[in-house]
């Protein structure tokens, strides 16, 4: 995300951004799904030491942070025309990305374009 040229347009820098972020997580899951199925992947052990398991959840939420910023990043050039700042936008888009990550596969499924043009232009056509 960190390597997406900032003199692109926005749409641009956002669709670019959400698609990197769909592989990403397409990529976690196929790893997650193979240990799962080679046995190796297992619930932490309750015995184990509360200090250790901060650490597991510390790194997400760090990689989560990272994440956050790199889209911040993105938004920063046009903060001027923006209703928000750069930090909260960034994370209503990975809200909007997160959570609605290509749950219905139909006729009716978005593309990474339709939803950043929604999440920049609205629902509701301009009159």
């Amino acid at each position: 995300i960190a390597e997406i040229p900032v003199d692109q347009p926005l749409d641009d820098r956002l669709a670019e951004a959400a698609e990197a972020l769909g592989a990403h997580l397409e990529r976690m899951g196929a790893l997650m799904g193979a240990l799962h199925a080679s046995g190796r992947l297992r619930r932490r052990d309750p015995e184990q030491p509360h200090d250790e398991r901060k650490t597991w959840k510390g790194g997400r939420r760090e990689s989560m942070n990272a994440m956050r910023g790199a889209i911040t990043d993105l938004f920063e050039p046009e903060k001027d025309r923006l209703r928000l700042p750069p930090e909260q936008l960034a994370s209503l888009f990975l809200t909007l990305l997160f959570g609605g990550r290509r749950i219905f596969a139909d006729e009716h499924s978005t593309t990474t374009r339709q939803v950043v043009d929604v999440f920049l232009h609205g629902a509701v056509e301009a009159q």
